[in-house]
């Protein structure tokens, strides 16, 4: 992030936080973007606002098909990002006060979308743990999949994303300034998407 902030990338959050090297300063969701974007990764960040919503119920749902809009809609799209025959979806990056998560897939329960199930990796398990699990009986274990209510209940909540349009030299620098998106420029897509 330091390289990138040196390079011109997100000078307004680079002013508020401050010098990085030897310090123990907690890195968000801004800062991801502005580190992958740095590497012409076309990374943005979207914010889901707990108060936008009438009940936690309606933050989780809409969240959930957001997710899974962008898991089955954004990337299947793009041709060419393959791995072992099958099509490459980067993982979601949420984050909110105090953790971060990675978001890897989701079990969409279409009739309730608050009931679905996340496949997440914690920072805060045990990796071997985890690897131990998945290899010994395939199955994934509880600490992996979390249900949506319990992890998409929170006030405010960050995503980054990667977007399926490449970045070019010039939208690259034009990418420099980092701005949070709201949920609902996405609610369009997501509604024609799930509306299906």
């Amino acid at each position: 992030v330091h390289a990138a902030w040196q390079d011109g990338f997100d000078a307004v959050g680079a002013a508020s936080i401050g010098p990085l090297l030897g310090s123990r300063k907690w890195l968000g969701a801004t800062e991801v973007v502005t580190l992958l974007r740095f590497l012409s990764i076309p990374a943005r960040v979207v914010d889901f606002e707990g108060t936008k919503f009438a009940s936690k119920t309606g933050l989780v749902a809409a969240t959930t098909q957001w997710i899974y809009s962008y898991f089955t809609t954004v990337w299947p799209r793009t041709a060419g990002l393959y791995v072992q025959d099958e099509v490459f979806v980067p993982p979601l990056y949420m984050q909110w006060q105090g953790h971060s998560v990675t978001v890897v897939g989701i079990d969409y329960n279409e009739r309730c979308p608050e009931f679905s199930t996340l496949l997440v990796f914690d920072p805060a398990e045990s990796t071997a743990m985890l690897e131990s699990a998945l290899r010994n009986d395939g199955r994934i274990p509880q600490s992996i999949a979390v249900s949506a209510t319990s992890l998409l209940s929170r006030k405010a909540m960050q995503f980054v994303y990667v977007d399926a349009e490449p970045l070019t030299l010039a939208s690259r620098d034009a990418s420099r300034v980092i701005v949070a998106e709201p949920w609902s420029f996405l609610t369009a897509a997501v509604v024609a998407t799930v509306s299906r």
